[in-house]
């Protein structure tokens, strides 16, 4: 599970890489904006008097949202969007296959400790049968 909100804290991470870019504003309604945007975002998480990965996730897309509403658009400064969301897939996919492995690791260590447990029956069953007298 532990890998699942690793994954999901890489795909929002990666939505990084570019600058706010208004359709005609300046660069200090930007900031301005920022700022009522992030206290909005703030006042959500600080309800829940946690923060976790997941509220992290949760305040950024907040965040992006919000500045997204006040008409302002991220541009992309390096990667590409198709990259970066093929990027994102890829963090998933090795997420996912290591959730499996662990998964399958811990069902192996399961049937290794009943196979342990049987031989030992067995071993004290041969007891039992070796003590009985013969007939």
């Amino acid at each position: 599970m532990k890998w699942i909100w690793l994954s999901m804290a890489l795909v929002i991470a990666g939505c990084g890489g570019g600058h706010w870019t208004p359709p005609a504003k300046t660069t200090v309604q930007l900031e301005e904006d920022q700022a009522f945007c992030r206290s909005q975002s703030e006042k959500v998480s600080s309800a829940t008097g946690s923060d976790t990965v997941m509220e992290a996730a949760f305040r950024q897309q907040g965040y992006e949202d919000c500045l997204l509403e006040r008409g302002w658009f991220m541009q992309d400064s390096s990667e590409s969007r198709a990259s970066r969301m093929a990027r994102n897939q890829t963090i998933t996919e090795q997420s996912q296959r290591i959730q499996e492995l662990e998964d399958a690791l811990a069902k192996e260590r399961i049937i290794s400790e009943q196979a342990r447990q049987i031989q030992t029956l067995e071993a004290e069953l041969e007891g039992y049968r070796n003590a009985q007298p013969t007939r």
